[in-house]
């Protein structure tokens, strides 16, 4: 009766705990949602809804004057203007998305914490059952014995000293059934004091599992805390990516709309110039943006082939080596690397075609031509391929194995498109997809699926636009294919 007021009482202060613990558990779950990225993610989502705003207050601006002649002017403004709008939007949505992937990451990892720890918790009330099983079974063997000796104590009762005496045939053989009946009844008092022994470790493991048990419901608080939390974040990041999607539909049918209007006025027009001049600045700004990433990427590349020349030297220091061990070791390395798939290069040019499709074919070519927007003669620094089976959708190859350094979406170029570092100064760029199938960082092995062909950005039909830049020079691809495609 004791122990189970005793165990009664563990409980209920256990149980209290919890609900501190638990209490605690969601403030903390939710102050959360005040941190700083939280933050980053409203203010990104508020920029997009006041771009959004003007969006929707531009489109029926553009439909009134659309159809005027005497305001082209007004028209052509108002329709860059709104180019710029959704290209804002964006930029806010892919910094929106980033965000809550990085926060999704966040809590991903701490679901990921707390189910190896419910699992290290549970696995430690296991052990605790099977201890408390193989006590028991060890406790009831030794009250078996005590009973047995008890019984045998009621039915032939407890012999005196005297009676020993009496019954003894001589002094030897009292002696010898005295000692017998110390020994018996030091081994009544082992069994006593082993089965209360026994009896404590089953109360100190009976505390222990219930603490664990408080532990175990605490944590399973928190992982379905963090589970909601994980899924609210994916309900979030799936809603911004659907208006990033919707944005960048209306945005290639404004820019194809634009291309268009641009192709029929008047060159001389002050309407074709101003359309012309905000085509051309987007282009501009665009192609900085690009030489502004690979100049990054070069100079992270240095640095990190910096830093491990340094550490090998002084390793190769450390160790004693001498030049040419060092120099066979160098060279052991760089086989090393080859081995490991980044060279994985079928062709002797190093690369392969983008699109890996028996009916494909150039539809332009590197080099200087008319552009298809504006009629101004410009250079096209890459190639446009195709598939005469049809281009769209149409799975988009790594031309060599290397790590992605952009992998976005530009209303003012090449749409979503990808670019690829593969060392050595070499940059592979991939234009114009309906879609992406890689992220920034990662690391793809030559023919990987990178990308889907589409037709976002400036662009008159389904292609892909396939650039080679060398130390961030644009060079005519075919060089890497004398053989032709």
């Amino acid at each position: 009766m004791r122990r189970t007021k005793k165990t009664l009482r563990l409980i209920a202060v256990l149980a209290a705990c919890i609900m501190l613990i638990t209490s605690s558990g969601l403030s903390a779950a939710a102050s959360n949602l005040t941190n700083s990225e939280q933050q980053k993610i409203d203010d990104y989502k508020k920029q997009a809804a006041a771009y959004q705003e003007k969006i929707d207050e531009n489109k029926g601006k553009l439909d009134t004057l659309k159809g005027d002649i005497d305001k082209q002017k007004e028209y052509v403004d108002t329709l860059n203007d709104q180019i710029d709008a959704y290209q804002k939007e964006i930029d806010a949505l892919n910094a929106s998305i980033a965000a809550l992937e990085t926060e999704k990451a966040g809590i991903q990892a701490k679901v990921d914490e707390l189910t190896e720890q419910i699992g290290g918790i549970q696995t430690d009330i296991d052990k605790n059952e099977q201890e408390q099983e193989g006590i028991q079974g060890e406790i009831n063997d030794t009250y078996s014995e005590l009973q047995q000796r008890i019984r045998d104590i009621y039915v032939y009762g407890r012999t005196s000293d005297i009676e020993l005496l009496l019954n003894s045939t001589d002094f030897k053989s009292f002696l010898i059934t005295m000692e017998l009946s110390s020994s018996m009844a030091k081994r009544d008092n082992e069994l006593i004091t082993g089965l209360k022994d026994k009896i404590s470790e089953i109360d100190a493991l009976i505390e222990q599992k219930n603490k664990l048990i408080a532990d175990l419901d605490v944590k399973r608080s928190e992982h379905e805390t963090e589970i909601n939390a994980l899924d609210v974040k994916e309900q979030d990041l799936q809603n911004s990516t659907d208006s990033l999607l919707s944005s960048q539909e209306e945005v290639n049918v404004l820019q194809s709309e634009a291309m268009e209007y641009l192709s029929e006025l008047d060159h001389e027009s002050d309407e074709y110039k101003a359309l012309l001049a905000n085509y051309e600045a987007n282009i501009d700004a665009f192609e900085k943006e690009i030489d502004d990433i690979l100049a990054a990427a070069a100079a992270r590349r240095a640095a990190e082939e910096a830093a491990a020349a340094e550490a090998a030297r002084k390793a190769a220091e450390a160790s004693g080596s001498n030049s040419s061990s060092s120099s066979s070791s160098s060279s052991s390395d760089s086989s090393s690397s080859s081995s490991s798939g980044q060279t994985t290069r079928s062709s002797g040019s190093g690369l392969i075609w983008p699109l890996q499709y028996s009916d494909v074919y150039i539809s332009s070519p590197y080099g200087y031509r008319s552009d298809p927007a504006t009629g101004v003669t410009k250079l096209h620094g890459g190639t446009d391929t195709c598939c005469w089976s049809g281009t769209y959708g149409k799975a988009v190859s790594a031309a060599a194995s290397g790590t992605v350094i952009i992998a976005t979406y530009s209303s003012s170029g090449y749409g979503n498109y990808v670019a690829i570092d593969h060392g050595g100064g070499i940059v592979t760029l991939y234009g114009h997809n309906s879609s992406l199938n890689v992220h920034v960082g990662q690391y793809v092995n030559q023919g990987d699926t990178i990308a889907y062909a589409g037709a976002t950005g400036y662009a008159t039909g389904a292609h892909v636009h396939f650039e080679v830049r060398v130390n961030g020079n644009k060079v005519n691809p075919m060089n890497y294919f004398p053989g032709g495609i």
